[in-house]
Parts: C-alpha cells; structure tokens; sequence
C-alpha cells in the first residue's frame, strides 16, 4: 500500500503522534492533507529512513530491508508481531 494511502486512513490525532514521533512539529491547525503531505515528504527522505534503520536492531533492520527489498507489503497483524517492541 502506497505511504499516502496509509496514512490517510489513519485519524488526524494519530498523524500528529506520527509526526511528533519523526521530529515533525506541524501547526496544530493544519489540516489533514496539509500534514499528510508533510509526513510523506519526512517518511520517504532517504536520510531519515537511514536514521530510522540505524535505531532498529540487526535481526529487525534485515528483516525491514528484505521486505522493502522484496517490495512486499507486511499485514498489519504480521507488522505488530515482527515490529511491535
């Protein structure tokens, strides 16, 4: 499933959690597709994913970089059970 897609199912108070969690500080009344927009921009910068990677343990970052390899899409309930810690 494509980020955008995601993240637009995804209440505007969860995408406000997301973005504080990725040093992100939207104006609180921005709207939910001005913060979606921002959030893709952020989630996909390439020095950003690699600082993400870098925080992962080796078993989790092989498995997220295998899957991203493999341009695979992970369930929801599979994504809790490899990723939830």
């Amino acid at each position: 499933m494509k980020l955008r897609a995601v993240l637009s199912q995804y209440p505007i108070e969860a995408l406000h959690q997301i973005a504080g969690h990725n040093r992100l500080t939207p104006d609180p009344a921005s709207n939910k597709t001005t913060l979606i927009d921002r959030l893709c921009r952020s989630l996909s910068d390439a020095s950003g994913i690699i600082r993400r990677l870098e925080t992962l343990s080796p078993e989790r970052r092989t498995f997220v970089t295998t899957l991203a390899a493999e341009g695979g899409e992970l369930l929801k309930t599979d994504a809790i059970e490899e990723l939830s810690d």
